[in-house]
């Protein structure tokens, strides 16, 4: 099976997992489903300048890398004409400038993923926490019917760890 068959059938499962999550939690609780819905668009639009930024540095990434590759490519086609003028330190100076260049990109972008991974973690359990207060103190929701809205996140993340 080809990536993107399997990319795409990867997609889908998961668009029909969020299907039944939230029918099963509009079952139980509109008003609490609703304050989740409301509170992870919220957070995804306050991420917004966090996740263009670590967009653009993968872009730099991928910019790096593909200089480096045709510095490579270029090297190999041209080796004995390199040698022969005695262009090797060029050649050394250049894959050198290079190699720091995508060190200097990836590093980079890992801080950023890193960063942004960080400030979407904090700000889901900070709004959950509150979610979940407010469901228990003002809704007066059952226990029972929190622990079925949350125990399958609760195994995604145990399965997700393993």
């Amino acid at each position: 099976m080809g990536e993107a068959t399997q990319c795409l059938l990867h997609g889908v499962a998961i668009a029909l997992m969020a299907v039944v999550y939230v029918t099963f939690a509009l079952k139980l609780s509109v008003v609490m489903t609703l304050l989740v819905l409301a509170g992870g668009l919220a957070l995804v639009l306050l991420l917004r300048g966090r996740t263009r930024v670590a967009r653009a540095a993968g872009e730099g990434l991928s910019h790096a890398m593909g200089g480096l590759y045709t510095a490579v490519s270029e090297h190999l086609g041209g080796m004995k004409l390199a040698r022969s003028n005695g262009a090797e330190e060029r050649h050394a100076e250049l894959f050198e400038k290079l190699t720091g260049r995508v060190v200097e990109m990836c590093l980079r972008a890992v801080r950023n993923q890193a960063t942004a991974r960080y400030w979407f973690d904090l700000g889901s359990v900070l709004f959950l926490s509150a979610i979940l207060y407010l469901s228990i103190e003002l809704l007066a929701v059952p226990t029972a019917e929190l622990l079925l809205l949350l125990f399958p996140r609760a195994c995604r993340q145990s399965f997700k760890n393993v």
